[in-house]
């Protein structure tokens, strides 16, 4: 692995781990991907591709909530509502 390709994956570990903060299912997908990529042996391809759509799938529902939000938010003048951060462990 060449410095550059060790640099981008670390800044994908460190946007999966931000991306993991938001909420709780999405913090468990984040988790579970990160496991399969720090211990690949441990998974098969397959293993990891479900991991990623997991991830993928949360992702999407969120964004759908947070456009929501938005649209929401420009219609009443008002936030739909708050994201709170949990990071109690």
């Amino acid at each position: 692995m060449t410095k550059s390709e060790w640099s981008d994956q670390i800044q994908d570990m460190e946007l999966i781990q931000r991306l993991s903060d938001i909420s709780p299912l999405l913090r468990e997908a984040c988790e579970e991907l990160i496991e399969a990529i720090e211990n690949p042996s441990n998974f098969t391809f397959y293993d990891l591709a479900r991991r990623t759509d997991n991830l993928l799938g949360y992702h999407a529902h969120i964004s759908k909530m947070l456009h929501a939000a938005i649209a929401g938010e420009a219609l009443l003048g008002e936030p739909a509502f708050t994201i709170h951060s949990d990071t109690k462990d």
